[in-house]
Parts: C-alpha cells; structure tokens; sequence
C-alpha cells in the first residue's frame, strides 16, 4: 500500500481484512471454520460493506463516481473474483496476483504438497527477532522482500500465555485452507465484465505462463502481466514491481 501510495494514484483509501482462520480472525473467532473456499466471498462483503441479503455493515459502499478497486493474491485474489461473480459491480477493477483456480479437475497436486509442508512448519518462537532469524533462512519466506518479512511477523504472530509467540493462522488450519482450494471459479471467470489484470510471477509453480495468460482471456475485459524473477509470492518478493503494475493497470483502464 505504502508503494502504491509512493506512486500517486488519486490518494487512494485503503480498505483490508483478515480473512476467517487468519490473523485477528483467527484469534476473534476461533471456532470459525471453513466450509470450502466460496465461503470466503462472504469476507468480502463484509470487508467491502454490505452482505448477501443486502443489509449494510460497517463501511459504506462507494458514492456515485467513485471506485472500488479489488486487489488480492492468492486465496484472497480468488475471493474476491468469487464476490464479483456472485455479486457483479462489486469491484469496478480487479487485480488478481496469482489466483487460486485451476481447469477441470480444479485442483493441483502442489496444494496437497502446500498442506503437508503447513503441517511441518514451526509454530512458535522465543521472540519476534527468533522469527525473523528462522523464517529469513527457509522457504518460502527466505526470498521476501524484508519489509513484507517484517510485516508478517508482525501480523502473523501473537504471544499467548507461555510467553511464545505463535502463529495466528494454526498449521492444522493453514493446511485444511490448501486442501478445500478445489473449486468451479475457474469456469465462472468468464462471467467477470469489470477491467480485470492477472499478474503473476515468471518462476511461479501453480500454473504456467501460458496457463496463467488464458485465465485472463477468459475475461471480456482481461488482462495479464509477468513480474520476473517471481514466485508464486510475488507482492512479497516484489512489492514495488506490484505496485507499478496496479497504478499502471488502473490509470490504464480510468
């Protein structure tokens, strides 16, 4: 946000959530479970202010004019497609950095290596400075640009009663998150008619260049970019590459 912030784009308001299972969500509603990954869209209306029935919540939607750009990665860019196609005009623009959707059979074999490699991951540390030093030597996290490795620490973690710090999103729910990631979005993209770009990294391992551009072409006003020398978790690699595309694409599509 700060990049995008940097960059000049209309003085934007910047308005995010921590999806159910994760951060404060986590801890505020712990019994809250994830029926499959649909449900998200839910946290997206709640974030954006208004739910399925229509009822308004805490932010008000956008006054004539203005405009509601969606911007998520990962799970959260796939929630956020969802919301539009269940709720069109939700967004005005999208901006899908590495969309969790994949053709029929609508799944990956990565997101069952993803669930058994959340399972394994260490879950508490003596300190926020013993996070940083472990997570900045192990994958993914070694490859992360240093203030987005800080930025997770802090927001990922709480101390709890034993005086460690611990992850918010548990392993256990980190994994179950990968294995409901099997969904029919990527059949129903092609319903999304607001301008809608797909950035994606040149090294990711979800789906291929190729694979990644179609998604895009599904849509009657999409578009794709490559950020190189990228993974899958390119806006915390390459922050301002992001940034760059996301004003680019919006003043682009004004």
């Amino acid at each position: 946000m700060e990049h995008i912030c940097e960059l000049d784009i209309d003085k934007p308001e910047f308005v995010s959530w921590d999806f159910r299972l994760h951060g404060e969500s986590a801890l505020l509603k712990s019994n809250v479970k994830l029926k499959d990954w649909w449900t998200l869209s839910h946290d997206v209306f709640a974030g954006v202010g208004f739910s399925l029935n229509g009822e308004t919540v805490d932010l008000s939607p956008p006054s004539i004019g203005q405009k509601r750009v969606g911007i998520g990665h990962s799970m959260g860019a796939t929630a956020l497609a969802m919301a539009e196609y269940m709720k069109p005009g939700t967004f005005s623009h999208l901006i899908l950095i590495e969309p969790v959707m994949f053709p029929p059979p609508y799944y990956n074999d990565l997101l069952t290596d993803l669930a058994e490699w959340a399972l394994l991951r260490r879950e508490s540390f003596s300190s926020k400075k013993a996070a940083k030093d472990h997570m900045s030597k192990v994958e993914p996290f070694k490859s992360w640009h240093p203030l987005a490795l800080c930025a997770y620490i802090d927001g990922g973690l709480v101390q709890r009663e034993d005086g460690d710090w611990h992850l918010k999103c548990s392993k256990q729910n980190e994994s179950s998150i990968h294995r409901l990631a099997s969904h029919t979005m990527y059949d129903k993209i092609s319903s999304i008619l607001c301008p809608s770009l797909v950035l994606t990294g040149s090294e990711s391992k979800f789906l291929n260049l190729t694979e990644w551009k179609a998604i895009s072409e599904r849509m009657s006003k999409g578009s794709s970019a490559v950020v190189p020398k990228a993974s899958h978790y390119v806006p915390l690699e390459e922050p301002l590459a992001v940034a760059r595309h996301v004003v680019d694409f919006y003043k682009s599509k004004k």
